[in-house]
């Protein structure tokens, strides 16, 4: 929480790009749709396309600034480390390196203890 309301606290992040993985849902979309109302381009992963495209008209809605470029959607399961090593240089490409990166998804392994 604490983290969450100093990174928060900045005024303007226009022109700053921020991914989140887990984007499309909880609390992903709440820090999403917040970096957006800040001025923030978006960029939100995982797994359910139609949750994604949901999420992306979600966070234009709180664009404060017509400046601002993108929100978009990345169908990707981040626990799929192949298909993190063949993406994200394509979309690092095609979206530009992120200033900030917020990591809201993750997986578990079951394993005897």
């Amino acid at each position: 929480m604490y983290f969450y309301k100093k990174a928060t606290e900045m005024q303007n992040y226009s022109g700053k790009r921020v991914y989140v993985t887990g984007g499309s849902s909880g609390i992903g979309l709440a820090l999403a749709v917040k970096f957006a109302g800040l001025g923030a381009d978006i960029a939100i992963f995982g797994r359910d396309s139609r949750k994604l495209e949901a999420a992306v008209a979600r966070i234009e809605t709180a664009f404060c600034s017509p400046e601002q470029q993108q929100a978009c959607g990345i169908t990707l399961d981040v626990c799929d480390e192949a298909a993190l090593a063949e993406t994200l240089p394509e979309i690092g490409l095609k979206f530009g390196v992120p200033d900030i990166l917020i990591l809201s998804a993750g997986g578990t392994v079951t394993k005897p203890f």
